[in-house]
């Protein structure tokens, strides 16, 4: 069918008033669909951020309570480990040391002895005087003086190679 000038020009000239179809056309309006499709892929790749978001933050901190335990656990070990340690170098320590430690206690009861023997020939050189007899009553268990300092320090060093 022929279309006659007149009729295909008014039909241009309708046509020439949609921006849009003209554009569609000419081929002009390709970038509108591809800035769309890029909006759509954006709003998309969003929404499945934030509904993965929460998968995501349980699984870290499900990470980061594990790595607390881990280290919790492995600052007990070392503690545990490191008085272990402490005890076994403080056995060995009076181990090795026992004999010079009987050494000084014997020297410190000599040492004790000796001042007894002193006072006593001190004594001996003064002229008697009459006093009364001191009688020695048994200590108290509150009494600290009772203890000789080389029983306490005897004492002492058992109790260590108990620990």
């Amino acid at each position: 069918m022929l279309v006659p000038p007149s009729v295909a020009a008014a039909r241009v000239a309708t046509t020439a008033n949609d921006d849009n179809v003209i554009a569609g056309l000419l081929g002009d309006n390709s970038h509108h669909h591809l800035e769309r499709k890029r909006q759509r892929r954006r709003k998309s790749e969003r929404e499945w951020y934030l509904k993965h978001r929460e998968d995501r933050l349980a699984k870290q901190r499900d990470y980061d309570a594990k790595n607390r335990e881990r280290r919790l656990q492995q600052m007990k070990d070392y503690r545990t480990k490191h008085k272990e340690k402490q005890r076994v170098y403080k056995q060995e320590w009076y181990r090795r040391n026992r004999d010079s430690i009987k050494m000084k206690r014997m020297q410190r009861k000599d040492d004790g002895d000796d001042d007894q023997d002193e006072l006593a020939s001190s004594a001996a050189d003064t002229p008697a005087t009459t006093t009364a007899p001191q009688t020695s009553y048994p200590h108290s268990p509150m009494d600290t003086t009772a203890i000789a300092p080389s029983a306490f320090l005897s004492l002492l060093c058992e109790v260590a190679l108990m620990t």
